[in-house]
């Protein structure tokens, strides 16, 4: 072959796979790109027709007719037999994000999801009666133990499968990637446009409702490495190394995806259906005992009436979020409160926080409701006492003793008992530094002198230091150590 044919080979070569890699990008659309941010390929692919729970992240579109996956479909029955379940779901969204650490690929999944505000169930009541019956959310809203029920609920099992290819690559890169690897003959499709499917487990998706925004779990290193996560054709076998080194030079992913399981315990929801409707025809009272978790009923003795503070789960406590703010989930690690406090105490004995943004302090129950609040003039440090009260304390005034390196400080605290405020104390107290006394080489008092002096200069000190103590306990403040945690 001579050196111009070559050439020309070569040349027409490299255009018809540009023109191939655009042609086959074209057919997913645009909106199937997941650019290369940083270091990783992070989007929220879209379940429903513009979801809301997508917005502010690079969102893709469903690939599906009428961008609505048939999983998701509200007419779609769930359940066998007499119990089925469909409308529940009223937002979906996958976060993906894939990346390569060291030089294995790495991805992890979340998947989100809000309800529709109802759901339609079928199933048969004591008589053996058909019931097909719509549930609406605002009509739950009376009955907190069937709220706390539902919000609970999720799919307990879900799988994806997604078609991939990589694409829009620099000319350098597709010079740098043929010259390697000695190209010089027409490229064909079966070699250069291999789109990679493969099915996503349900045990790698941390399910989550949307309100509560769990943090992902630690991302998995894929064990097939590569060859797991761009599964190969037997047929292309032969090109495996070069189709995953054209695979890792893209800057952007094509990609197609759809829901491929997906399960409900739809006894939960018939649970729900049964007990709203034994509370609305008067047949069962609503009780705080009548609680569950996880899909079980607990049952416990009593018939006390019911109200929010009751329906408090003991089990919340305090949470870091990604953003360094703090929030409140239960154990079994549902968001109670989203962080966005700059610190949070728990009471000792109730079922209370505080909870502090900037000079304001909320007081919030164990279901994350803000019941008080206080805005200060300055910033405020906030406590638990053993008792169970909290508190705040807000530096007031400093006075300084004398000459001395020596300060009397005000401030004043709040005690907020069972949610409210109680009272406010005013507090004393004298700070004094360690001190080191120093003598000159020059000096020539003894020791006995030295030590007299001494203990007149710290005696002078402490009789300013009181008082100026005297002054502001006339005047109704509390000396420091008498705290009213007491």
């Amino acid at each position: 072959m001579s050196y111009s044919t070559f050439r020309n080979h070569s040349r027409s070569a490299y255009h018809f796979l540009v023109l191939l890699l655009t042609c086959s990008t074209l057919l997913f659309s645009q909106s199937n790109h997941i650019p290369l941010k940083g270091k990783s390929f992070l989007g929220a692919l879209e379940l429903m027709p513009n979801g809301k729970l997508a917005q502010g992240s690079y969102r893709v579109k469903s690939p599906f007719p009428g961008e609505l996956d048939p999983m998701l479909d509200p007419y779609k029955w769930y359940g066998e037999g007499d119990e089925q379940v469909c409308g529940m779901v009223g937002d979906a969204v996958l976060y993906l994000e894939w990346w390569i650490k060291g030089s294995e690929p790495l991805e992890r999944y979340k998947f989100d999801w809000t309800s529709s505000g109802h759901f339609v169930v079928k199933y048969k009541n004591d008589k053996g009666e058909l019931i097909n019956k719509r549930i609406n959310w605002y009509d739950l809203s009376k009955y907190p133990n069937l709220v706390k029920r539902f919000e609970l609920i999720q799919p307990y099992k879900i799988g994806f499968e997604f078609t991939f290819h990589s694409g829009d690559k620099s000319s350098e890169d597709y010079y740098g990637f043929r010259k390697r690897y000695n190209i010089m003959e027409d490229l064909g499709s079966a070699g250069y446009a291999v789109d990679y499917t493969r099915k996503i487990p349900t045990w790698k998706v941390v399910h989550v409702r949307g309100k509560e925004k769990k943090n992902w779990g630690n991302p998995a290193i894929l064990l097939g490495s590569w060859k797991e996560f761009c599964p190969l054709a037997d047929k292309h076998k032969d090109k495996e190394s070069r189709l995953l080194e054209l695979f890792r030079m893209g800057r952007t992913i094509v990609i197609s995806y759809k829901i491929t399981e997906m399960h409900w315990r739809v006894s939960d929801f018939v649970y729900i259906a049964k007990k709203f409707a034994a509370y609305e025809s008067g047949k069962e009272k609503p009780s705080a005992f009548d609680e569950v978790e996880d899909g079980k009923k607990e049952e416990k003795a009593g018939d006390e009436s019911w109200d929010e503070t009751d329906m408090m789960d003991s089990e919340t406590e305090v949470f870091r979020g990604e953003t360094g703010k703090w929030g409140l989930k239960s154990k079994r690690g549902r968001v109670v409160k989203e962080p966005a406090y700059d610190n949070i105490v728990k009471s000792k004995t109730e079922k209370y926080y505080m909870a502090t943004k900037g000079n304001t302090i909320y007081i919030l129950n164990n279901n994350g409701a803000e019941v008080t609040s206080k805005t200060y003039s300055k910033y405020v440090y906030i406590g638990a006492c053993s008792n169970g009260k909290l508190y705040t304390t807000m530096s007031m005034e400093t006075y300084k003793v004398g000459n001395y390196v020596c300060e009397v400080r005000t401030s004043e605290s709040d005690y907020f008992e069972s949610g409210k405020y109680l009272k406010t104390v005013k507090y004393c107290g004298v700070n004094i530094p360690m001190s080191l006394m120093v003598s000159s080489g020059t000096d020539t008092r003894s020791q006995a002198q030295k030590d007299a002096d001494e203990k007149a200069w710290k005696k002078n000190r402490d009789d300013l230091a009181e008082e100026r103590m005297s002054s502001l306990r006339a005047q109704g403040y509390q000396s420091s150590g008498n705290s009213d945690c007491n």
